[in-house]
Order: C-alpha cells, then sequence, then structure tokens
C-alpha cells in the first residue's frame, strides 16, 4: 500500500496520482495542506495515517511540524534538521475534518510523503 503522496522536488519522480509532484521546495514558515483521503489507497473514513515524511536539502537548520489541518498548531515538532540534511520519520497523526494533513517547515526544504497505512477507527 504504500504511496507516494507529495514530492515538493524538481525531479522526474511522480506521486500515486500526479498531484503535488515536482513543485518545488516547501517555503520558509510555510504550511503544505496535503489531501490524503481519498489518495494512495487511503479511504475518506481514514481517521489516523502513518506517515514517512522527509525533508531533503534545507537551506538552514529547522524542523517538520505534521498535524492534522484544522486543528491548533502542535508544540512538538515531528522531525528537526540542519541544513544540507535529508532527514526521514515516520508519522502517525490524525486526519484533518476535511481529509488533510499539515507540513509546516520553518527553514526551506524540499518535502517528501509517503503514505504507508491508515485506521479507519
Amino acid at each position: 500500500m504504500p504511496a507516494r503522496l507529495v514530492l515538493r522536488a524538481a525531479n522526474r519522480e511522480r506521486t500515486v496520482d500526479g498531484v503535488a509532484a515536482g513543485t518545488g521546495p516547501l517555503g520558509a514558515g510555510t504550511t503544505l495542506e496535503l489531501d490524503v483521503t481519498g489518495r494512495g489507497g487511503v479511504p475518506a473514513a481514514a481517521r489516523t495515517v502513518m506517515l514517512n515524511v522527509a525533508a531533503v536539502n534545507p537551506v538552514a537548520d529547522g524542523f517538520l511540524t505534521v498535524y492534522p489541518c484544522g486543528h491548533p498548531f502542535p508544540l512538538a515538532s515531528a522531525l528537526t534538521y540542519a541544513a544540507g540534511d535529508v532527514r526521514a520519520v515516520a508519522v502517525p497523526t490524525e486526519v484533518g475534518p476535511d481529509g488533510t494533513v499539515c507540513v509546516y517547515s520553518l527553514a526551506t526544504t524540499h518535502v517528501v510523503v509517503d503514505v504507508g497505512g491508515f485506521v479507519t477507527e
């Protein structure tokens, strides 16, 4: 079931459905709203998803925070990185009421998100 949902990098890789592929890096201090339900085998009834989130070649030290869109911004990050790193982490997160997950980056970085599983209850 693993499926690539977003590839914020300018290269030839593809996402499972062509959405959010090759769109370039996520800007510093910005949040990506990522549709997860209805993509990559994740049903609309999914309440939680298991994501593999990677920061690739960030321009400065920073962090990624992953959380359900529509919920308050959490106080903890999911992944910290240093300039030039390639770092990834498995992140279980709830899905927002509209089927989205938000990914915030402190510094400009390429972001890759794969879904590996889901829970519907």
